[in-house]
């Protein structure tokens, strides 16, 4: 929405692809070589915590102990599977309430009724969401995007500067 700048006034989602593994992507997959069950280790440390912000029997969301954002909540299946296709019909059907759960969350602290949030998919190495609240002003200047941000990618929404005088 226009939190972000966007223009396109209607719930859409984009898809981002790279010619290149971004760098936290390498670093994911560089973790798991060293250490094969490390999501499913922090998925099991984690439930219960003091950081969960919503699980059920199929789900838990929780407050990563190291958040790279100032708002961010990951949200992860209580068994490994690699992809959204994996999902037997009971982690599907559970999905929703542990997700709108962690909106909720996200719109109480902010006072709003539908905080906009940016939810990048993460497969592959492990799969789940991050949820983050986007907060680049419409018009800013220089602001990361958030789908490109989680990865380590980076996209400007604008000119270069250089090019801004043409």
């Amino acid at each position: 929405g226009e939190e972000i700048g966007v223009t396109l006034h209607h719930p859409h989602g984009q898809i981002y692809g790279y010619p290149y593994i971004p760098q936290r992507t390498r670093q994911h997959l560089a973790s798991v070589a060293r250490h094969p069950d490390l999501f499913a280790d922090v998925v099991a440390a984690e439930s219960g915590g003091p950081r969960v912000v919503a699980a059920n029997d199929h789900w838990t969301a929780f407050v990563p102990a190291f958040a790279r954002w100032p708002y961010e909540i990951h949200l992860y299946p209580l068994a490994p599977v690699p992809d959204i296709p994996s999902l037997n019909d009971d982690f599907r059907d559970a999905f929703g309430p542990v997700y709108l759960e962690a909106l909720r969350r996200l719109d109480g602290l902010f006072s709003t009724p539908e905080t906009p949030v940016s939810m990048p998919y993460i497969a592959a190495v492990t799969f789940g969401f991050w949820i983050m609240p986007t907060s680049i002003a419409a018009g800013s200047v220089g602001g990361r995007n958030r789908s490109t941000g989680v990865p380590g990618a980076s996209a400007v929404g604008s000119l270069p500067m250089i090019l801004r005088k043409f």
